[in-house]
């Protein structure tokens, strides 16, 4: 996965807490590591563990977080052959790990790296989103959010363009989500409309 070319590489590592990850707790670690990696002059490396477990929610909370990840500054190491076994294993449908890989190195192609965001718990500012179960983070140049639904019930989905999601959380043929549910265990990165 690609780093941001602008920014150094620090030895800051922080691992996704995969079997403790609330809101608040996802937003400490990413506030806390791009903090200390800011202070060395550059950006952190993010890790996904090894998997617990083959199951189709151990699947859904892996993708989660990879596509939370990938919307971070800084780089993304975790061990995709291992990622590719798992997906093997029966499952609902979360997208696979090629596809989010292939989606997020397009939408960066195209949109540059991510460089900055503003993290919050438990919702976004100013009413565009609110619910107990988010993590969001927003980049301030574009206002595209990457928001991660932590539990495992549906919640409402914000206003915006879906860019790329770990799994499907509209249709395929609706790209808008408008009044629409975000399936639990599910990141999505959404633009301003």
């Amino acid at each position: 996965m690609t780093p941001d070319p602008t920014k150094f590489i620090t030895d800051v590592r922080a691992a996704f807490p995969l079997g403790e990850a609330s809101p608040a707790a996802v937003r400490d670690l990413v506030t806390n590591a791009l903090t200390n990696a800011a202070s060395k002059g550059g950006v952190p490396i993010w890790t996904l563990p090894a998997a617990q477990s083959e199951t189709v929610r151990e699947l859904r909370l892996r993708r989660m977080a990879l596509l939370f990840l990938l919307g971070l500054p800084g780089q993304v190491e975790c061990d995709i052959d291992a990622e590719r076994i798992l997906q093997d294993a029966p499952s609902d449908s979360p997208y696979s790990v090629d596809e989010i890989v292939h989606h997020v190195q397009t939408r960066r192609e195209t949109h540059g790296p991510v460089t900055e965001v503003t993290v919050f718990a438990d919702g976004a500012p100013g009413g565009r989103l609110s619910a107990p179960g988010y993590v969001v983070t927003e980049r301030p140049d574009s206002g595209e959010m990457n928001v991660a639904n932590l539990f495992d019930e549906p919640m409402p989905l914000p206003d915006g363009t879906i860019v790329v999601a770990s799994d499907d959380p509209v249709g395929p043929f609706d790209p808008t989500s408008d009044n629409d549910m975000l399936p639990g265990l599910t990141t999505i990165w959404i633009a301003p409309k």
